[in-house]
């Protein structure tokens, strides 16, 4: 039996379902050609950032559909992230990766 990548699964998933819903959350909706798409445009934003696959991205980031396609775009790209606390000193969260993504906290509108 052949080993299939994280993101070769990904890739017939989109493919089969491409019209489906793929995320709904808080009344927005995304299908899966629109996840194909978007975490796409992560994975080589990421890439052309200097990441390269093995690479560790930290995260602070709210739980959203940006979130979801944030995280399946670097399987994409073929990196790895850490969950950080925004508790945490930041000099500590920035020494556990390589790149911090953070995104707005709900505290900071």
């Amino acid at each position: 039996m052949a080993h299939l990548s994280i993101a070769s699964c990904l890739d017939d998933v989109f493919a089969r379902h491409a019209t489906d819903t793929a995320l709904s959350c808080n009344g927005a909706r995304l299908s899966y050609r629109e996840l194909e798409q978007r975490s796409a445009q992560v994975a080589a934003r990421l890439l052309g950032l200097g990441l390269t696959p093995g690479s560790t991205l930290g995260l602070e980031v709210e739980r959203s559909i940006e979130q979801l396609v944030l995280l399946v775009g670097m399987v994409r790209a073929g990196l790895s992230y850490c969950y950080l606390d925004r508790n945490n000193p930041p000099q500590w969260n920035q020494s556990v990766c390589c790149l911090l993504y953070t995104s707005p906290s709900p505290r900071d509108s």
